[in-house]
């Protein structure tokens, strides 16, 4: 081996020595150098990053039902090169219960209902679907009565009390009421309370007025029902002034 052949190899091995000692250097000041070096001890710098949340498009997303209630469904679509993408629906408020399709991957539908609101006035809730808000309203008005008859008429009533009976028809089973008298000769007896279809029973006491009449209500889910009961003197035997 020739001398020049020697130098050669000698200032290959110089070069070698000091790239692996700049290669160090580099991994030692760190995972972002600004020569862009990465440092593999940086867990960090290694560790993967998160996904950004899928693209998805749900319909749709404002919905107003009868105060019947009812069932209802939304679509959940996402983008095609997306397809796998994992999403979940929640609902945010009681009235409003999810029946199928509480989670999916890729394109789906949610099933929803909800049942009779008994309240006079809107419900509003929501659900959370694949992140998304839907929002949904129900009409108030759900319970409705009727109560048969509507009024009652006794003669004078002696010192045992007479009693009556009212019907009460709702329009759902769902439907509570009450039944509260109005005057203290007029007592409930039965049926102070009731969901759905019922009866109220109640009892008249002795007017004792002689020469006047006796008027009085019951309040009966809502509606009025009105007793008259007759003085123990008719007017042509009530004695002249």
């Amino acid at each position: 081996m020739t001398r020049n052949s020697l130098r050669i190899i000698a200032a290959t091995l110089v070069s070698m020595i000091w790239l692996v000692a700049d290669c160090r250097a580099q991994v030692d000041t760190g995972s972002n150098g600004s020569d862009g070096s990465v440092n593999p001890t940086d867990t960090n710098a290694l560790s993967p990053q998160p996904l950004t949340s899928c693209p998805v498009k749900v319909s749709p997303t404002n919905v107003t039902l009868p105060a019947k209630g009812g069932s209802k469904t939304v679509k959940v679509k996402v983008q095609a090169r997306e397809a796998d993408c994992d999403w979940t629906a929640v609902s945010n408020d009681p009235f409003i219960v999810i029946t199928l399709g509480a989670g999916g991957t890729g394109n789906g539908i949610v099933h929803y209902a909800v049942s009779l609101n008994t309240n006079s006035t809107e419900l509003t809730g929501t659900m959370t679907i694949a992140g998304q808000t839907v929002t949904v309203n129900q009409a108030g008005g759900g319970c409705g009565f009727s109560i048969s008859p509507k009024s009652a008429t006794y003669g004078f009533v002696g010192t045992v009390a007479t009693y009556g009976t009212v019907k009460v028809k709702a329009k759902s089973s769902l439907c509570a009421w009450t039944a509260v008298s109005n005057e203290s000769f007029i007592t409930i007896t039965g049926g102070a309370s009731g969901v759905g279809n019922g009866r109220v029973s109640y009892t008249v006491a002795q007017n004792t007025n002689n020469y006047a009449p006796q008027v009085g209500t019951i309040t009966i889910a809502g509606e009025t029902f009105t007793i008259t009961e007759s003085s123990v003197l008719s007017p042509v035997e009530r004695p002249a002034p």
